[in-house]
């Protein structure tokens, strides 16, 4: 995010939004997915997968 804080509430959630469409790039230690159910998972996870830290968490609602 360019800039902390944001002059609205409205402008962070937009932020959130634009940083939510980049393309993953590293390793994280902890990943959140978000699925609406089985096949969704099965569809979002091989793209995560790459990018969790060897010794990572995935936590997933």
């Amino acid at each position: 995010m360019d800039r902390y804080p944001p002059a609205e509430p409205m402008e962070l959630a937009f932020e959130v939004l634009r940083a939510m469409r980049r393309p993953l790039s590293g390793t994280f230690d902890h990943m959140h997915l978000f699925v609406a159910n089985q096949a969704e998972l099965e569809e979002t996870f091989p793209r995560w997968r790459d990018h969790l830290a060897s010794r990572g968490a995935l936590w997933v609602s």
